[in-house]
């Protein structure tokens, strides 16, 4: 699971939504029990910001499938 980096917000409620946001993200990996990565250097974007850091994800994602490992 990738998860930016750089701050972003939605602006909702005239509070920061950047905390709950990483929050958030930190919860679903574990409930998943999903590797996590936040050295993304990116935006919301990272599909866009960082096309190689998603393809090694998902690279690495079929691999450890493939070999009956977790995370």
């Amino acid at each position: 699971m990738l998860t930016s980096d750089h701050p972003w917000d939605l602006g909702l409620g005239g509070r920061s939504t950047w905390p709950a946001w990483l929050a958030a993200q930190q919860r679903l990996a574990e409930d998943l029990h999903a590797r996590h990565v936040t050295d993304t250097d990116s935006g919301h974007g990272i599909a866009v910001e960082q096309p190689r850091r998603v393809v090694d994800a998902v690279r690495d994602v079929v691999e450890r499938s493939r070999a009956g490992q977790e995370r």
